[in-house]
């Protein structure tokens, strides 16, 4: 099995008076070095030219973690076979195929099957929240910045004030304000966050081979918010009576309130739905028919049946 190990070259310093930081392989007494995006100052090294600063060590203890991973999890006991080269270019490889993974152009896609498999409800709703991402982050995601850092700042944005652009009907841009979302609204969002990110990781990694594409999972450090507890929306008796009774002699008030009233004695039946049953569903006093809402959920039913 490799060792991994911190190296800071001494002899190579930055006109920024900083230290770049490498993790160093070693394979059968030989070494090769894998670069980070970490560089030091001199501060925070000690005298043996160690990093001695716990926040930044840290960090690079975590990435010497994940090397390990790669390696046991890609190459297991074949990596008595490589060199310490070879090693070093394999976790390059395995870094490389996540980091090339735009979680935006992922949802993007996702959206579009949704559409194509009939679920028009579902993809509108996804859209939604990713216009909110492009908004926050830009066009292009890198799925490994969604973290739950990363989260936790979406979701100031989204309960803050922001304006936005989005293009109309005609094509040109509207900049219009929103208002701060309720938890409700931002549970919304999240859950479609979490769903898409669930959907790629389905999609990149491989359970039998064990070798996961996606390492992380953001929503076990962060928590969703739970929606508001929906109003009660019992009407009383006397309630009902005063909308039955009302009479004003205006026609678009009174059509309200027999539409309201058929609805309400045919057990909550939607309008559209009232619309559309045919007269031919109406037998012996009951009246058959499909709900409009989940319209989207059967043809999904009968596609796989």
């Amino acid at each position: 099995m490799p060792t991994f190990s911190i190296y800071i070259d001494k002899s190579y310093e930055r006109r920024d008076k900083k230290y770049a930081v490498s993790i160093r392989v070693t394979q059968n007494r030989k070494h090769a070095y894998l670069k980070t995006d970490y560089y030091v100052v001199p501060q925070r090294l000690n005298k043996s030219f160690e990093v001695k600063d716990k926040t930044l060590l840290k960090l690079l203890l975590e990435k010497i973690e994940d090397c390990e991973d790669i390696i046991v999890r890609g190459l297991g006991n074949d990596v008595s076979n490589y060199s310490a080269k070879d090693i070093v270019e394999f976790i390059k490889k395995k870094q490389n195929e996540v980091s090339c993974i735009d979680f935006i152009a992922f949802a993007k896609k996702y959206v579009a099957k949704l559409f194509e498999a009939g679920r028009e409800k579902r993809a509108k709703h996804i859209q939604t929240t990713i216009n909110a991402l492009v908004d926050f982050s830009g066009q292009e995601l890198n799925i490994v910045k969604v973290t739950s850092k990363f989260l936790e700042k979406f979701e100031e944005f989204l309960r803050s004030e922001r304006t936005i652009v989005r293009v109309n009907q005609f094509g040109r841009e509207v900049t219009t304000k929103r208002k701060p979302l309720t938890d409700t609204g931002v549970h919304d969002y999240m859950a479609d966050i979490r769903a898409v990110f669930n959907e790629a990781i389905d999609f990149y990694n491989d359970d039998e081979l064990g070798d996961p594409v996606i390492k992380h999972y953001p929503f076990r450090e962060f928590e969703v918010v739970k929606p508001n507890p929906p109003k009660k929306r019992n009407i009383y008796l006397e309630n009902i009576r005063k909308i039955m009774n009302l009479e004003n002699g205006l026609r678009r008030q009174e059509l309200a309130r027999d539409v309201f009233m058929l609805s309400f004695f045919l057990v909550g039946m939607n309008t559209v739905d009232m619309f559309n049953v045919p007269y031919s569903s109406r037998k012996n006093g009951r009246i058959t028919y499909q709900r409009s809402k989940t319209k989207d959920r059967r043809e999904i039913m009968q596609r796989y049946q």
